[in-house]
C-alpha cells in the first residue's frame, strides 16, 4: 500500500507537467507567442508542376497551372516572402531549368535558360537577396551564389558542384 501512493503521486506529477508543457502559446490561434509555419515546395496538378509555398497549411501558387516550376527554399522578412526555385524552359529537344526566386509572388530570374540551373537556398539581409544554387557550364555544374542577381562562382567547373544552403553574417 505504501508503494502505491508514491507511484500514484509520481504519475499525477508527470501528467500535470505534460499538460502544463503543452498548453498556451504555440499554434496559429492568434495568442501571444503564436507562430506561422512557412514551407516551400511544388505540386503536380496533372498538367504541370506548380511552385508554391504554404503558410500555416494554406497553399499559395507562384506559377501558372501548366508551368514546370519548383520551390526549394523560403525566407520571410516582415511581410515579405522570398522563395528560391527554378522553372523548366523547353529549348529545342532539351528542358533547361532557369534559376529564379520570387519576392511577394513576383519572379526574378537569375539565369537565362541557355544552360540548366537551379536556386536551392535563399537568405535576405536588409535589401540584399542572397541565393545559393548551381548553373551548368556545358559539361559540369558550377556551384554559385547570387547577390541581388549578380552571380559569384564557388567552384571552377572541373567537377560537378552544387551549393545547397546559404547564410549571411553581418560583421
Amino acid at each position: 500500500m505504501k508503494r502505491i501512493i508514491p507511484i500514484s503521486l509520481m504519475a499525477l506529477l508527470i501528467i500535470a507537467l505534460t499538460v502544463a508543457g503543452c498548453g498556451g502559446g504555440g499554434g496559429k490561434g492568434g495568442k501571444k507567442g503564436s507562430i506561422d509555419v512557412y514551407v516551400a515546395g511544388y505540386e503536380y496538378n496533372g498538367s504541370g508542376c506548380v511552385a508554391k509555398y504554404w503558410k500555416n497549411s494554406h497553399g499559395v501558387p507562384l506559377s501558372g497551372e501548366t508551368d514546370y516550376t519548383c520551390a526549394t527554399s523560403i525566407y520571410v522578412s516582415g511581410n515579405d516572402v522570398y522563395v528560391a526555385g527554378c522553372e523548366g524552359i523547353v529549348t529545342g529537344r532539351d528542358i533547361n531549368n532557369v534559376a529564379k526566386y520570387w519576392k511577394k509572388g513576383q519572379e526574378e530570374p537569375l539565369t537565362n535558360g541557355e544552360q540548366t540551373a537551379e536556386a536551392r537556398s535563399i537568405y535576405v539581409v536588409g535589401n540584399d537577396v542572397y541565393v545559393a544554387g548551381y548553373e551548368n557550364n556545358g559539361t559540369k555544374n558550377v556551384a554559385k551564389y547570387w547577390k541581388n542577381g549578380q552571380a559569384e562562382a564557388l567552384s571552377d567547373g572541373t567537377n560537378d558542384a552544387f551549393a545547397t544552403g546559404i547564410f549571411v553574417v553581418n560583421r
